[in-house]
């Protein structure tokens, strides 16, 4: 059992006891009294795709009688007359909205270098070959179709003089993109959406083998901002859980491990100053003594009965009641028949 000053038990009492009632204090508020959080809500959901196909057209040649290939094959520069290469775009909501659509197909020559790991655009030219064309529409669906024709006699003729007349010798590709962009209108909250997609075609190379990124989808939305309820921080509670296990755990160890030191009055302290001066002149007696037949002397300081004991060779006896019921200390010198008495008596 250990012992604490009655005032600090009494106050670690009080302090654990707030602090057990902040912490549930916490917790209601986390339980009841949640964050409030912005959530992005779909009002509309959707989904829109671009995409391009070609088909190479040959002239007639030595080497094949097909006239047309379709895509993803080798093709022979030189017996290519033309391409046909076709757009489309459609976009798909679950909820009636507005739309406006707007496409172009452009094609651009590009001048550059290196290799397909890392490539250095040198210069580029574009031209609008199926110029910008908008449609409206009200619904859960808007499409569009385009298509060119792509040939290679105009090109040809300008990289042939770059490198004649300037010596611009580098790697040539003609690059057909097709550009999308669509206004989603839905009750007054307009959302745009723009999809971009290309093939490539080696312009310079005998053998072409054409590339890129001839298709471009995803899913759109139209979102607003919500109020949501933030959900409980279980990491939180199960920390404030622990916290108040924590406090519970010191009150009680308060409560059954410690006891109120005695307070220090003035008979304490009295006490406690004798002990201090005389402490080595002092001899501890277990038990009371009964000195009815003996010569009772009674002495009322301190300094006197170790003067007495010095004189006649003795020492100085104590006898300590402190309990609930009685708290005295009462200290002896014995001389043959006579025996010199003090005692001091406490307040209970």
């Amino acid at each position: 059992m250990y012992t604490l000053k009655k005032q600090t038990r009494a106050m670690l009492f009080i302090v654990f006891s707030i602090i057990i009632v902040m912490l549930i204090g916490l917790i209601v508020l986390e339980l009841y009294m949640p964050d409030i959080e912005l959530v992005k809500e779909a009002l509309v959901q959707g989904a829109g795709s671009s995409k391009m196909t070609y088909i190479v057209h040959l002239n007639e040649n030595p080497v094949t009688q097909e006239r047309q290939m379709e895509q993803g094959k080798y093709y022979l520069k030189p017996f290519v007359d033309y391409i046909d290469v076709d757009c489309s775009f459609v976009l798909d909501t679950n909820l009636d909205a507005g739309f406006v659509l707007q496409d172009k197909i452009d094609v651009v020559l590009v001048s550059q270098v290196g290799t397909d790991e890392e490539v250095k655009v040198i210069w580029e030219k574009a031209s609008t070959e199926a110029p910008l064309q908008e449609a409206a529409s009200t619904g859960r669906s808007i499409q569009s179709a385009r298509s060119i024709r792509l040939r290679f006699e105009s090109y040809d003729a300008l990289v042939n003089s770059l490198i004649d007349e300037y010596d611009l010798v580098t790697d040539y590709v003609i690059k057909v993109v097709y550009n999308v962009s669509v206004m989603i209108d839905y009750n007054g909250r307009v959302h745009e959406e723009k999809f971009s997609s290309y093939i490539t075609i080696p312009f310079t190379n005998p053998i072409i083998q054409m590339s890129g990124q001839p298709e471009s989808a995803r899913d759109v939305a139209i979102e607003q901002d919500v109020e949501h309820s933030a959900a409980p921080d279980l990491s939180l509670l199960v920390l404030y859980g622990a916290a108040i296990v924590v406090c519970i755990g010191i009150i009680l160890i308060l409560r059954l491990k410690t006891k109120s030191l005695v307070r220090e009055d003035a008979y304490a302290q009295k006490v406690a100053d004798i002990f201090k001066e005389y402490g080595n002149r002092l001899a501890g007696l277990s038990e009371a003594l009964f000195y009815q037949s003996s010569v009772m002397i009674s002495i009322d300081k301190m300094e006197d009965m170790v003067k007495i004991a010095d004189e006649i060779g003795q020492t100085v006896f104590y006898f300590q009641v402190d309990d609930e019921a009685e708290r005295k200390i009462e200290f002896y010198v014995f001389d043959e028949g006579r025996i010199y008495y003090m005692v001091l008596f406490g307040s209970l």
